[in-house]
Order: structure tokens, then C-alpha cells, then sequence
């Protein structure tokens, strides 16, 4: 079978090493491959000659046939032999590198039909390196009228093919030989081709010449291509038999008349592969002649095969007439510097032994790691673990009971698809990518454990992984961002997929998927993201036929859009719910109803009575973006099966507000997506005649709220999945809140104060139970309720948890106004007690006093807190907040210059003036003073935080807030 000219071939995975051996160890330089292998027309040559040969790529396969091609005056083969039909797959065969000198190849050929083959030829075996796509010597045929022609081709390039001029015709056998010179320190290293030369003596004058026009020259030569080369629907078809790969011409064009097999030799142990502990493998023993040339023997000879550790089958018969022979079912024990030696029992002639080259055995389930970064398929970057002790590895994980690890500062490029593993670990420090934009996967078959990087930070990098083990857990601390994800084989029906770490998922294309199960018909892929971890697929669609996704509480995904065949049951969200208090939800699904909480009690808002009632029903629908209040006496965790909402939701005038007054418009709405989203997301919402503040129920004794950027009681602007919230419509009528996917956003920590300008957080507390109030100062405000920048004050239901609000024109939360000297601040509680006021942050005011008209006590909250008594029924407006000029920027005549570094404040007197030093945390109690001398001071902090720090000399006082971290 012989393909029409291609310009390369897919020797990318050519990278790996058959049997690189131990340091010390050698191997025999001549290689006959007879094809002694069970004939079978359906399965490829490399799944019959167990791993001699390997697959290059994929398509219709190399068949091992049934008989020989025989050759005046040439021995007789021993095996079978091979014919190609067709554009497919193409194999190799690995033999012991050969860096200098002469490579010489020969093999028996039947160009069975022509078919349709190219007049310009095509090449179908020939001689490779082991790291690159070189060849050094391509065989090519081509059409020639009703006969054909063969050609030598020494480099890359097609235009420098060499024709011999013999005619040959279909259906006889020719003996074809080829040699390659490798020049050292040249270029232009020299291939040539003989047809049907005299066997055996002195190398005649060839056929045909090609000088090797590449740029480059070979610099080693370790291996053997079989290729097919035609596309025609009516191929050209051929038999290929006896291959002799030599260094001498007499190795490679032996002749029947040699003399009688003299000895034993060990030619392949597990075809040239690394044995697995305990697992059985084949041996193959050949009869040769003193010049190492297979002669078959003339009665059966009988053979035992010794060794250290050996087991299992160790006994085989080379057959009267054969030179060969394969014993399978060879078991041998972990260890280094093993060898197998062949030993004739009986028959004749005599044979002495024949030992193999040294190899290891691994265990059965081998540690590998990087010795250096590298290539994934170049066993020159690993090394295994044998006994406890690492040695330079043979092969490279490309199995599934190899374990692998790349360890801190290497990394590790994949430069095919051959990369299989049990488990992987990416220590930190280390990182596995495929190096470009090229997709390039491995096939993960354990657990992987990224602490380091996994693909590229840029998002680009063509990385991914086929899961097809039963288990696989993907965690770690490291960065795991990579192509696609899929389950590729139908190796095992079930597969289970544990995302316990963030991952992006960064394939970008039109149509195809960037997860999902590529054979959904015969396995299935269940796919589990655990609490908080984040996923994102922001380009190409999910497709989650033959899949399940299960979304653990807290755990998020942000997807492009599309999420097809979610087929109703096989989607579920879980969301964690507290037992014995109220909760505002919202359905991440777009299908949920009522039933889902059977026997809980479910409670729906009316903004027109501003009243919760019961819903009964368990068919109504929990609509996307609209919010409902649960109740359960104990914790339990919610389980929405469904469609995933993605896309636009919401619809003009959906929220309303049909009164005026504190208690109207007042919407329970709902975050729809299994991600938080943001309120202050700069696209992807519609708010029109609707105040800039949300209201999230806490517990019983708190609300949260947030409005202007500012948050009370830990309100956010990021509201987490099924969260249901407050927002209230401005003035009567309807108005629209709509949201698409812009809004959705990967946050799981709750937010807390940040550096707001002209801002004072206050926190009541006592009791067991802590409430805020805010006051911010901002040109942009008025004294009256905006929209824009205030939050109402929403009371809990705890008698014994004190309330703390401010007033305007209302009780707010959120008090924003232009700068004022005096804030008049309530508290709400009914139950008598003993409570306190602090301030826990002040931003930019030099001076802020809590004012108690009860008890005419002034505390000044930049050091201090206030602890006082109240009785329900007395005034709750019983205090104000009277504030200081708002700080200005340090001038040059300023009297110290106050900053902080990590763990140290550094207070700079100017002027050669001395003062005093004050520090006090946020809570207002003092940490630590200092009578500061001249020039620069310095104090030492160990505890995180905001803290004031105040210096008073003779002539002012400085004030100024600093962050120790």
C-alpha cells in the first residue's frame, strides 16, 4: 500500500526511547524483524508484535498475514510477514542508536497491485532519528506503465529522490537494501539503494545515490518507518517481509548457504520495553551463526530461561526448520541490572547460551519524576524508582499504572498524545504545558495534584487531559489553566471527575466543546466541582451529554452560554442551608418549583402588602431572579436538579412599587446563576427608578446591607448563588432590574471594609449580638435619602440585640451626606442591658465624639469606646455623632510626617520638636505609647491592622491612620 507524496510525517511522538537501558549497559547492533507474529487481517501489526512495533497514527492498519516471501539464495523466514492496503496508520520500530558510520536496511517486497499509485511516487519504509521528524532514507515507489520503479531519498526534501532504472514487475519478489552514511562533521551525508544485489562479500555499486540536500544531517539513526503512502480508493497494495537492520553489508544480505546456527541469543525482552513486577511478558530466543545471523535449527531445541527474580513460563522450543522462538507468560521481581540468560536442554545442534542485555523491572505501579525539564515522551527526562532508589528511566509514564511527578523548576513540554498516567503531581515550582497553542493531551487514569502550574497563565496554551480512570480528584494550590477536558476512551464505562481546585477551562472554537464525554453513548462522565472551588469556561460551550455535574454548596461556574444536553436530571446544584433561621433564597435553575422543599416551610413577598405568605402548592415555579424566604428547623442542604440558568434574565417593569412611604417597594429578588454576580458591575445589568442598595438578611438579629460602595454588617457588592436580596423602587410605578452574564463573577470571601474615604463605621454591641451603622461624608449627597448612596436601617427581630442606626429624613444603615458637623445616632433593643459603641473604623477625620444627651459623657472614638446602660422605652435617639474638620493631605510645614511600613510605624519629628506618641487600634484602645525624640521614630507592631496614631507636641496635634500588615 503506498500513499500519494505527503511532505512529512507525524513523527511527534517519536520522541520517546524504547528501552534506553541503565548506565553501563549495552546492546547487540543488528535487528531482524522476520514478522513472527499470529496472523490477523482486523488488528494493526503493533497490537500483534506486542509493542515492538509502535503506532504512529491513526487509520486503516499494517495487517500481519499469513506466509513468506522467499528469495533465491536468502534464509528462509521464520515468521510471517505484513501487508499494507490503504492511508492510515504508520509504525516504528526502535534498534540501538547508531551516531557514526553505515546503517544498512534490508527487506523482501511484493508490489502485489498498482492500483492507482502516483506516477510521482510514494515512500513506504525507510530510517528515522529518535527525537525529531527526520528522515534519513526514504524508500519510494512509483508507477512506471504497467511496471514500477523504486527510489532512495536521503533527506527531507522530495525533489532530491534518486530512481534506479530497473522495471519491476507486480507480483515477484525483489530483494531491496538501502545503506545511509553518516558523515561526521559534514553535510551531505550519502544514501544509497541496491535491488536484488549479490548476497553476502564485498558491498557492490549501488543502484541509485541521493546526497542528503536537508538542512540538517543526521546525527543519529534509531529507528525504522513503515509507511503507508496512497489515499487513492483503489491503493496500490504490497507484502513486505525479512527486515535486517545492520552495520555491516553482510549483516543485512545473508545467504542460505551460512553456516549452521552456533548459538543462543536473547533478542527481545517485552518487546524491548521495561517488565512490569509480576506481570507476564514474552521473550523471544533466536539460533544464529557465528556472524549473529538467524539459521534455523535442524531438530526441536529445547530452552529454560534463567534469571534473578524469574517466574511464571520459562520454557519454550525452537522447532525443527525455525531459528525463533516467543515464550510468553515470563514473570520476573522488581530490580535493576537484571538479565535473562537462554539455555539449551536438549536437541541439536548445540547451541550455547545466550544472555540479554541488562533491563530493569519496575513495580506495578512505577514513580516517575523529571530529572531535568524536557519533553514528556523523551524518557531522557525522567527518572524511576526502583527498590527505593531512582535510576534514569527506559521509557516515560506513558501507561496507566505510572505515577509521575515534575518537580520544582522543571517543566515539561508534551510534544504528542502519548502521555498516560496514574496519578501526576506538579510539586511547586514545576509546570506541565504543552509549550503552544497546539492541542496535545494526557491521559489521566488517577488523581492529579497541581501545586504548581498546569498550562499557562496567558490562558493560550493547548493542554489537555483525557479522564478515564474511575477516580480522578484534581487538587492543589498551584495554577491548573488548560484547552479542554474530556473523556475520550471507553476504557472504563463509569468515570468520576472531582474538581477540588479552580480551574479554567480556556478552549475557544465555534462548535466543539471545552468539556465533555467524546464517547456519551457507551460511558459516563459525572462530574462533581467541590465546595468553593471556581471553574470558568468562558469561551467554548460545555456539553454535558453522557455527563453529570454536580455543583457542591459554594462552588461556582462561570460558563460562555451555551451549556447543551442538560437533560434535566443530570445538572444539580447543592446549597447548604442553617437550620432554625430564616433565609432568603433564589433557584439557580431555571425549573425549579415549589416541591423541592416539601415539608420546609417556603414563604413568597408581596411588595404591595410588603407580606410574606405561604406557598402551599408544590407546582409553583421559583422563578429565575426572584427571591423566596426558607425555613427548616435543622441544617439540610438544598438540591436544585435542573436546567442551569445562563443568558438575559428578567424582563422590563419587573419590579414595582405601588405606594409612597418607608414600607413600599420593597422587592425580594434573587441572584439566578450558580456564581456570585456584582452590583457595581460596569455592564450587564438594567436598574431603572430603583434606589442603588441592596438588603440581605443575615439572621434573625442583623441585615446586611450595601449601597454607594460602602457595606453594613459585612454587605457586599458581590451577592453569592441563590442568595435572594431586598431592592427597592424608587417612587411609585414600576421598574426594571434585568442581568445577563457580564454580571456573574468568581467570589467566595466575604467582603468587609475597604479604605472608603470620610468614613465612620460604628458597631453597637452587647449582649452577644453586634450591629453597624455607617456614616460617609460626600460632596454628591444630600441630607435627605438618595437613592444612590443610603441604605434604609432594616430591624431585627432579637429583643436582646441592640440596633444601631443614624437618622436623616429616616433610620438608615448607610448614612450619606455632604460634610456636616453633628449626626444624630439611635439604638433599637428591647431588653435592658449594658451595650457599647465603638468605632472600628475611621477614615480621614482628625476628630469624632460620641455625644450621650443622657448622660452628658463626650467619648472620643479615635481612642476610645463608649459602654453604656439602656432601658427599653427611653429615648432611642439619645445620642450624636459631632465630627472634626476632615484630614488634608501632610504639608511641608506639617510638625511630623507619620507612615508605616510591614510591621513598624514611623513617626518623622520635623524641626527638631519632641512630643508625645500615641497608638490606639480601631477598637479605640490604646496599644502602646512613646515620648518621641527628635528626628525619626520607630515602633514596632506584631498585630495586623488599621490603627491611629496620634502625636502631640507643642505646637498641634497630628492624627493619622495607618495599616500594619
Amino acid at each position: 500500500m503506498i500513499k500519494k507524496l505527503r511532505s512529512s510525517f507525524s513523527y511527534a511522538l517519536a520522541a520517546l526511547i524504547i528501552f534506553m537501558l541503565l548506565p553501563g549497559i549495552g546492546r547487540g547492533q543488528i535487528v531482524t524483524e522476520p514478522f513472527n507474529y499470529t496472523p490477523d487481517v482486523s488488528n494493526g501489526l503493533a497490537k500483534q508484535s506486542a509493542n515492538v512495533w509502535r503506532t504512529v497514527n491513526a487509520g486503516d492498519s499494517i495487517l500481519v498475514i499469513s506466509g513468506n516471501l522467499s528469495y533465491s539464495g536468502f534464509p528462509a523466514s521464520s515468521g510471517n510477514s505484513i501487508t499494507y492496503g490503504g492511508a492510515g496508520a504508520e509504525y516504528y520500530r526502535a534498534f540501538t542508536s547508531q551516531t557514526s558510520g553505515t546503517v544498512y536496511m534490508s527487506f523482501l517486497l511484493d508490489v502485489t497491485a498498482l492500483g492507482s499509485l502516483n506516477a510521482t511516487g510514494g515512500y513506504t519504509i525507510g530510517l528515522i532519528d529518535g527525537t525529531t521528524s527526520n528522515f534519513y532514507g526514504r524508500v519510494w515507489v512509483r508507477l512506471s506503465g504497467t511496471s514500477y520503479n523504486i527510489g532512495i531519498n536521503a533527506g527531507s526534501a522530495a525533489a532530491n529522490i534518486n530512481w534506479a532504472t530497473n522495471a519491476l514487475s507486480v507480483g515477484t519478489t525483489y530483494l531491496v537494501v538501502i545503506s545511509y552514511q553518516i558523515i561526521s562533521g559534514a553535510s551531505n551525508d550519502i544514501a544509497k539503494l541496491w535491488i536484488n544485489p549479490a548476497l553476502g562479500g564485498i558491498e557492490p555499486s549501488s543502484d541509485a545515490t541521493s546526497t542528503n540536500a536537508s538542512a540538517t544531517d543526521a546525527t543519529s539513526i534509531q529507528r525504522m518507518f513503515l509507511r503507508q503512502d496512497n489515499t487513492s480508493s483503489t491503493p496500490g497494495t504490497l507484502i513486505l517481509d525479512e527486515i535486517r537492520v545492520g552495520t555491516t553489508w553482510a549483516s543485512v544480505t545473508p545467504s542460505s548457504v551460512a553456516g549452521a546456527p552456533t548459538k543462543l541469543a536473547v533478542t527481545s525482552v517485552n518487546g524491548n520495553n521495561s517488565p512490569v513486577s509480576g506481570v507476564p511478558f514474552s521473550v523471544v530466543i533466536q539460533s544464529q551463526d557465528g556472524s549473529s545471523i538467524p539459521q534455523p535449527v535442524t531438530s526441536d531445541v529445547n530452552i529454560t530461561l534463567s534469571g534473578t527474580g524469574i517466574g511464571g513460563t520459562v520454557t519454550g522450543t525452537i522447532t525443527n526448520g525455525q531459528s525463533s522462538v516467543t515464550i510468553n507468560g515470563v514473570t520476573m521481581s522488581e530490580g535493576t541490572g537484571l538479565t535473562i540468560t537462554a539455555t539449551q536442554t536438549s536437541g541439536t545442534p548445540t547451541l550455547t547460551a545466550g544472555t540479554s542485555s541488562s533491563f530493569y523491572v519496575a513495580s506495578t505501579t512505577p514513580s516517575y519524576r523529571t530529572k531535568a525539564s524536557g519533553n514528556w515522551s523523551t524518557a531522557g527526562t525522567w527518572e524511576i524508582q526502583i527498590s527505593g532508589s531512582w535510576y534514569n528511566a527506559a521509557e516515560y509514564p506513558n501507561a496507566s499504572n505510572k505515577n509521575a511527578t515534575i518537580l520544582n523548576t522543571h517543566t515539561v513540554a508534551l510534544t504528542d498524545n502519548t502521555g498516560m498516567f496514574n496519578n501526576l503531581s506538579v510539586n511547586t515550582g514545576g509546570k506541565v504545558w504543552s509549550g503552544s497553542a497546539t492541542a496535545r493531551f494526557l491521559y489521566a487514569y488517577g488523581n492529579i495534584t497541581c501545586d504548581g502550574t498546569i498550562g499557562d497563565a496567558s490562558g493560550t496554551d493547548g493542554i489537555g487531559f483525557d479522564i478515564e480512570g474511575t477516580n480522578c480528584i484534581i487538587s492543589g494550590s498551584g495554577l491548573f489553566k488548560i484547552s479542554r477536558m474530556s473523556k475520550f476512551t471507553t476504557t472504563n464505562a463509569i468515570t468520576n471527575l472531582t474538581l477540588g481546585m479552580d480551574a479554567s477551562v480556556m478552549y475557544t472554537h465555534a462548535s466543539n466543546s471545552a468539556l465533555y464525554n467524546f464517547v456519551p453513548l457507551a460511558t459516563t462522565l459525572n462530574i462533581t466541582v467541590n465546595s468553593n472551588v471556581k471553574v470558568t469556561v468562558p469561551n467554548a460551550s460545555i456539553d454535558l451529554k453522557g455527563c453529570t455535574l454536580t455543583l457542591k454548596s459554594g462552588a461556582s461556574l462561570l460558563d460562555n452560554g451555551t451549556i447543551t444536553n442538560q437533560a434535566g436530571a443530570n445538572v444539580t446544584v447543592e446549597r447548604a442551608i442553617a437550620g432554625g433561621e430564616w433565609h432568603l433564597i433564589s433557584a439557580p435553575i431555571s425549573d425549579a418549583v415549589s416541591g423541592l422543599f416539601t415539608g420546609k416551610f417556603l414563604q413568597k413577598n408581596t411588595e404591595s402588602t410588603n407580606a410574606f405568605t405561604d406557598i402551599e402548592s408544590v407546582t409553583e415555579a421559583l422563578t429565575p431572579a426572584k427571591g423566596f424566604a426558607l425555613y427548616n428547623a435543622t441544617d439540610f442542604t438544598a438540591q436544585y436538579t435542573g436546567t442551569l440558568n445562563t443568558g438575559a434574565i428578567g424582563s422590563a417593569d419587573n419590579v414595582t412599587r405601588s405606594a409612597t412611604g418607608d414600607f413600599s417597594g420593597w422587592n425580594l429578588v434573587g441572584n439566578p446563576y450558580p456564581s456570585s454576580i456584582d452590583w457595581n458591575a460596569s455592564s450587564g445589568w438594567t436598574k431603572t427608578n430603583l434606589n442603588d442598595a441592596t438588603y440581605i438578611h443575615v439572621n434573625a438579629s442583623n441585615w446586611a446591607s450595601y449601597a454607594g460602595g460602602v457595606g453594613a454588617n459585612g454587605g457586599s457588592q458581590f451577592i453569592a448563588s441563590g442568595q435572594g436580596f431586598f431592592v427597592n423602587v424608587a417612587s411609585v410605578g414600576n421598574g426594571t432590574l434585568t442581568m445577563n452574564n457580564s454580571i456573574r463573577v468568581h467570589n467566595s470571601t466575604p467582603f468587609y471594609k475597604s479604605a472608603v474615604s470620610n468614613l465612620v463605621r460604628l458597631q453597637v454591641s452587647g449582649q452577644g449580638f453586634t450591629d453597624e451603622a455607617i456614616v460617609r461624608f460626600t460632596a454628591n449627597a444630600t441630607a435627605e435619602f438618595d437613592g444612590d448612596y443610603d441604605a434604609y436601617k432594616l430591624f431585627g427581630d432579637v429583643a436582646k440585640a441592640a440596633q444601631l442606626y443614624t437618622l436623616g429624613s429616616t433610620p438608615l444603615a448607610i448614612n450619606t451626606m455632604p460634610e456636616t458637623s453633628t449626626v444624630p445616632v439611635g439604638i433599637h433593643v428591647g431588653s435592658t442591658g449594658t451595650y457599647t459603641i465603638a468605632a472600628t473604623e475611621i477614615n480621614d477625620f482628625t476628630k469624632v465624639t460620641l455625644e450621650d444627651t443622657k448622660t452628658a459623657v463626650f467619648t472620643d472614638l479615635l481612642t476610645t469606646s463608649y459602654t453604656f446602660n439602656f432601658v427599653p422605652g427611653e429615648n432611642e435617639q439619645r445620642f450624636v455623632l459631632h465630627f472634626g474638620p476632615l484630614a488634608v493631605n501632610e504639608t511641608e510645614s506639617s510638625s511630623a510626617n507619620i507612615y508605616s511600613y510591614r510591621q513598624t510605624v514611623y513617626v518623622n519629628m520635623k524641626d527638631k520638636q519632641a512630643g508625645d506618641i500615641y497608638i490606639y487600634n480601631i477598637a479605640g484602645q490604646l496599644v502602646t505609647t512613646k515620648m518621641s525624640a527628635q528626628g525619626m521614630n520607630e515602633i514596632g507592631l506584631n498585630q495586623t491592622g488599621n490603627y491611629i496614631v496620634k502625636v502631640i507636641n507643642r505646637d498641634n496635634t497630628v492624627v493619622r491612620k495607618v495599616f500594619i500588615n
